[in-house]
């Protein structure tokens, strides 16, 4: 266990048990929260003042590659006083004064799913994947097409998972066996072509 420079104490490796805990916590304090104020407090963090049940709640979200993690903060999470980033002008359009009507973790995975209702911009959803050096944090709409991400990602640098605006969003799993089922379709095809091709081979040697 370590202290945060929240004043929460969490476990050194975050995986998918401390984010079910995290999911807990948050589904117990947050959820039906109005969204007061989003700050960005670096480049690969957000802070989130959300007022719930009375009490004020910070939310800290980080795809820090080496320290991805989503939690309450003890402290009032502050902006860092640079340039607003892109998304978080987006966040502060989509979310700031939203309502949160839902709060998931996809089953066993590092992956946790906050769905916002906004009285003009309609239904969202954050997406914070905590997975490494691949942690990212996108924003999806209602049919679950991604409005924009904190780390975009083009074909060529995964064929199996696009993240750019307008991509319907796929689950880190669902990447992994759409690549996994490719590589077999492709092993099976050549298997099966040369097995043709000895077949052939074979058939020419016994004809008359």
């Amino acid at each position: 266990m370590r202290k945060t420079g929240f004043g929460l104490t969490i476990a050194h490796v975050f995986d998918a048990t401390a984010l079910k805990a995290i999911q807990d916590e948050l589904n117990e304090k947050i959820l039906r929260g109005c969204v007061q104020e989003i700050v960005q407090m670096d480049e690969l963090t957000f802070g989130f003042e959300i007022y719930a049940q009375h009490t004020r709640h910070y939310l800290y979200i980080s795809a820090h590659p080496s320290d991805a993690r989503v939690h309450l903060a003890s402290e009032k999470v502050r902006g860092s006083g640079q340039t607003p980033s892109p998304l978080l002008l987006l966040l502060r359009k989509q979310v700031e004064n939203a309502f949160i009507d839902s709060i998931i973790q996809l089953p066993h995975e590092r992956v946790l799913k906050i769905q916002f209702d906004h009285s003009v911009e309609g239904l969202s959803t954050l997406i914070i994947e905590t997975i490494g050096k691949y942690s990212n944090i996108i924003l999806v709409d209602a049919g679950e097409l991604v409005i924009d991400a904190l780390k975009r990602v083009s074909s060529q640098v995964n064929r199996a998972r696009v993240i750019l605006p307008k991509h319907p969003y796929v689950p880190p799993v669902l990447a992994v066996y759409s690549v996994r089922s490719h590589k077999s379709c492709q092993y099976q095809s050549a298997t099966q072509a040369a097995f043709a091709a000895r077949t052939d081979g074979e058939n020419s040697l016994h004809s008359p």
